[in-house]
């Protein structure tokens, strides 16, 4: 039961938020492990934060290498890995000290290659918390299975609906030790979910565990929300270097084909910079649910609000009385026409249309609304689709 768990760190540029990911590692109640920090060639005072944590604990390694990127760094902390299992956590995150506990508990007792759970994510801007929806139910999963292998990988409109990321799992050494070397090197986005991939096609069971160990930040200028003119290059290179796993069955090579569709209008929308005079409108605003309501207030400016607005611009402008957001200010200095929440109170409306992807988020918002007044029924949230899921018949 108490068999070594390396923890491999990559870490560039973090100071900030560095302490306290190594903390939640330091302070886990599972002792067996090793942290293995690589930086990446940090310009900060991450390097030394590094040397601070391997000085005051033995279990803590750094490895120093010159700026090559997270994929490069990543496989300096396999290579160097001694434990049984491994995991992994990005260094402005950081995990629940009963995260490696548990984990470790249920590879022994339930014979898995694989544990995951949820996470909790927190928006470094807006300072609120979202947690994510219990995919499947918690349990042992055979991955023979491919109904369900298609389900995890992609869902059939495209979306991610289990989480293929590497932090918010414990892998099986010889998982990783067998995988690590066919992700592609010149992917530096996707390159945990190709490794990911790679692990749950040789895995033979899977356990998902619905409890949020894992608190991912989620920062405006990290790199996976920062422009990036050759994202188009960086989804294609992911898709060839799956392709090859999800040909050999139609229905994921289906799924797979949708998430590349999904990746591709997300990036024009949102990574390449392209300064296009009309976005394309990437989420479908709830139309029919709404249709008898002359009178929406829009609430919510983020990727889904800009969506629903620009929709309702070209199919009926006149039905939105109201554009609001927390972040109105800023917004504005970006040229859209939002207003602040404030106007919300002095505004006749018939409905409030929340227009945010998470459901936890809108019923967060649904009470900060309830506590100012605003009638329950009048407030409404929709889960968004996007423009690749088909109408049921």
């Amino acid at each position: 039961m108490s068999d070594l768990i390396s923890v491999i760190v990559p870490v560039y540029n973090v100071e900030q938020y560095l302490r306290k990911c190594l903390e939640s590692l330091r302070l886990q109640t599972y002792k067996n492990i090793e942290v293995i920090m690589i930086d990446d060639g940090s310009q900060d005072q991450s390097a030394k934060i590094c040397e601070e944590y391997a000085k005051m604990d033995s279990r803590f390694v750094v490895i120093y290498q010159n700026h090559m990127g997270v994929l490069y760094a990543r496989n300096r902390g396999i290579e160097s890995a001694k434990g049984k299992y491994i995991g992994f956590v990005d260094s402005d995150d950081w995990i629940d000290l009963e995260m490696y506990e548990n984990m470790n508990f249920i590879l022994h007792k339930s014979d898995v290659q694989i544990v995951a759970c949820k996470m909790k994510i927190y928006d470094n801007e807006q300072k609120i918390w979202f947690e994510e929806k219990d995919c499947l139910k918690e349990g042992k999963y055979s991955l023979e299975n491919s109904d369900l292998v298609q389900r995890l990988f992609f869902s059939d409109t495209g979306m991610q609906e289990f989480s293929l990321n590497l932090w918010n799992k414990l892998f099986d050494r010889n998982l990783i030790i067998d995988n690590y070397k066919k992700v592609d090197k010149r992917l530096y986005y996707f390159e945990d979910l190709a490794l990911t991939i790679y692990c749950m096609v040789q895995a033979k069971h899977l356990f998902v565990l619905n409890k949020s160990f894992y608190y991912y930040r989620q920062r405006k200028f990290s790199l996976c929300h920062s422009i990036e003119k050759k994202y188009l290059e960086q989804v294609s290179i992911f898709y060839n270097s799956i392709f090859n796993i999800a040909s050999q069955d139609d229905a994921l090579q289906g799924r797979l084909d949708q998430f590349f569709v999904d990746r591709v209008i997300y990036g024009l929308n949102h990574k390449m910079d392209l300064k296009l005079k009309k976005e394309i409108p990437y989420w479908i605003p709830p139309f029919k649910e709404i249709l008898g309501e002359r009178r929406i207030v829009l609430y919510g400016a983020g990727e889904v609000g800009r969506s629903y607005y620009q929709m309702f611009q070209y199919v009926n402008p006149e039905q939105i009385v109201l554009w609001v957001d927390k972040r109105s200010k800023e917004l504005k200095e970006k040229g859209y026409c939002v207003d602040c929440i404030a106007v919300l109170y002095k505004t006749e409306f018939d409905k409030v249309l929340l227009a945010v992807k998470s459901e936890d988020y809108a019923r967060q918002i649904k009470e900060e609304l309830l506590l100012k007044g605003i009638a329950k029924e009048k407030i409404v949230w929709f889960r968004p689709k996007s423009i690749l899921e088909r109408e049921e018949k």
